[in-house]
This record gives structure tokens, C-alpha cells and sequence, in this order.
């Protein structure tokens, strides 16, 4: 039988990793808007930028046609936010994390010799009453 303490501890960690995820993804969903309102922002722009009236060559335009060249190279490049370089931060994420969770939960039930004889012998002692 389990005790008191025990499921005293897995209800507060329940409780804490269910605010933990909550957090992540909050962070999550907070990242996945960045990255889609700086990659409009950046297309805008370029619009703006293609949208400037320069008619005609002068020198004084030098520099910013060398800005439009380098600004249309960044706008093809992938934008995404990550943690230290690590994985990138993105709705993907979720699954990834929902995956890693499920596989440790099972490894850890599998090695749970305690939880496993309790539910054998509620399992057998339920076929005896019935």
C-alpha cells in the first residue's frame, strides 16, 4: 500500500510540473508570435523600402541601395528564437516535449517495482471477488 507521504509528494509534483508546463507553453506561444510578427515586419519593410522614390541615380542613394541589398538577403533567411543555441523555440516544441515526458514516465514505471505489485495485487484480488 502506498503511504501517506508518498502520495503526499506525487500530488505536489504533479501540481508543480503542471505549472511548469503551463509556463513553457506561455513561452512557447510568446516565441512562436515573435518570430511571425518579425518575419512581417521585416517583408513590410522591404515593401517600404522598394515603395522609396529613387527616380534617378544620384551618389547620395549609394548607401541605401547597398541597405536594400543587404535587407533583401535577411528577408530570405529563417528567423526562429532558441534556447542558447540548443533547440529552437517554436510551436514544434510541444511535441517534442510531450514525447520526451511520455518516454521518461514509461522507463520510470517500468523500473517502479512497488507501483507495479500494487497493481497486481489489485488486479488479482479483483478477479478473486468477482
Amino acid at each position: 500500500m502506498f503511504k501517506r507521504g508518498r502520495v503526499l509528494v506525487i500530488a505536489l509534483n504533479s501540481y508543480l510540473s503542471g505549472v511548469h508546463v503551463i509556463c513553457t507553453l506561455m513561452i512557447i506561444s510568446a516565441c512562436t508570435k515573435v518570430t511571425q510578427e518579425l518575419k512581417n515586419s521585416a517583408l513590410e519593410s522591404f515593401e517600404l523600402f522598394l515603395h522609396l522614390p529613387l527616380q534617378s541615380y544620384f551618389p547620395e542613394h549609394e548607401e541605401l541601395y547597398e541597405d536594400i541589398v543587404v535587407f533583401e538577403r535577411y528577408i530570405h533567411e529563417p528567423v526562429y528564437l532558441s534556447a542558447g543555441g540548443f533547440f529552437t523555440i517554436d510551436s514544434s516544441l510541444i511535441f517534442k516535449l510531450m514525447g520526451a515526458i511520455t518516454s521518461y514516465l514509461i522507463i520510470c514505471l517500468g523500473f517502479d517495482k512497488e507501483l507495479i505489485q500494487h497493481f497486481t495485487k489489485q488486479d488479482n484480488s479483483s478477479m478473486l471477488i468477482n
